[in-house]
């Protein structure tokens, strides 16, 4: 099984007005099988996604039809890239805030960390966050000041300068950093979560200035704790929150107010841990997880149901008040 990436469009401006299918024809078969489609319409700058093939000999087959407004009025072949990608089983990181230092390790599992460097001032209660910020399909790292309300993102794991460097919202509001893929672009952007309003301020640029999309979800001054994360394999990450008094998750796709898509429990009541998401077994969506800082073990699930954690391990010091980071490294 290979995924691949279809993109569509350039940063130049719109490719085409049209409709796109793309499936895959198995050799051999008369029938089309349904791995994977998608259509649309409208002008697009871009248009990324993946989709994963059947087994065998196979051809992918991408289909462009005359939509509304007249049918294709204009398509460049070069703005066309069909390319071979990794689903990857994410990896996960600590960060001593003591020190500023990250440990990277690549294998859901106990053992050394594969890297270790320093980034950020030290013992500053500056907070770590994770994303893909140039579109390589390897997450970097980033350090968020709550004081100055700035954040500083890092390509490469390593220490020096940041490769971005911008302010976003109020300073020392207690808001939280929050990451994650928006426009499924295969960049990720960032964000703020106001506990006191429970009100989410998502942002695509890496600037200053007004979100691109703001909305609330879940009850006010609740105590409750954000995490993000591709719920349905749609290559756009959807947002959540974590009851830690019930150990209940609450996950939603859309950018809006409303009902969760998807609300489960999952580990012990008012236990202190913390909740985590990534794609744990490659399937292109992401599952969800607890860590337990008082003995620094992950749980970590793939369905979104209670039950026992698939996988569960010990990394780093128990205790240490060290903070969990999840990324494909």
């Amino acid at each position: 099984n290979l995924a691949f990436q279809v993109r569509v469009g350039a940063d130049a401006g719109p490719v085409w007005k049209t409709e796109m299918a793309i499936g895959f024809y198995e050799a051999g078969d008369d029938s089309w099988k349904s791995y994977g489609w998608d259509s649309d319409s409208g002008t697009y700058e871009s248009k990324a996604a993946t989709y994963t093939s059947p087994t065998g000999t196979f051809y992918l087959i991408i289909c462009f039809c005359a939509g509304d407004g007249g049918g294709i009025s204009t398509f460049d072949l070069d703005a066309l890239t069909v390319t071979t990608v990794d689903n990857k089983v994410d990896g996960l990181s600590l960060f001593d805030p003591a020190t500023s230092t990250f440990y990277m390790k690549n294998a859901l599992s106990a053992g050394n960390a594969d890297t270790s460097f320093s980034f950020g001032a030290k013992n500053a209660g500056w907070i770590p966050v994770a994303g893909d910020w140039d579109g390589d399909g390897n997450c970097g790292i980033g350090l968020f000041d709550p004081f100055t309300n700035t954040f500083f993102l890092k390509n490469s794991l390593s220490n020096g300068k940041a490769d971005h460097t911008f302010r976003f919202g109020p300073k020392n509001a207690g808001w939280t950093p929050i990451t994650g893929d928006w426009n499924g672009d295969g960049r990720c952007g960032f964000g703020l979560f106001d506990p006191s309003t429970n009100t989410f301020f998502l942002k695509n640029a890496f600037s200053n200035g007004k979100a691109d999309e703001t909305f609330r979800f879940g009850p006010k001054n609740a105590g409750w704790l954000p995490l993000t994360g591709d719920w349905n394999g749609d290559e756009q990450c959807g947002i959540g929150l974590y009851d830690p008094f019930t150990g209940t998750f609450f996950l939603k796709n859309a950018f809006s107010n409303g009902k969760a898509d998807e609300t489960f429990r999952f580990g012990p009541k008012n236990a202190g841990w913390i909740p985590v998401a990534g794609d744990w077994d490659g399937d292109g969506t992401d599952g969800f997880g607890l860590y337990n800082p008082g003995t620094s073990t992950f749980y970590l699930k793939n369905a979104f149901s209670n039950g026992n954690a698939d996988v569960d391990f010990g990394f780093g010091p128990s205790g240490a008040g060290w903070i969990p980071l999840i990324g494909s490294w």
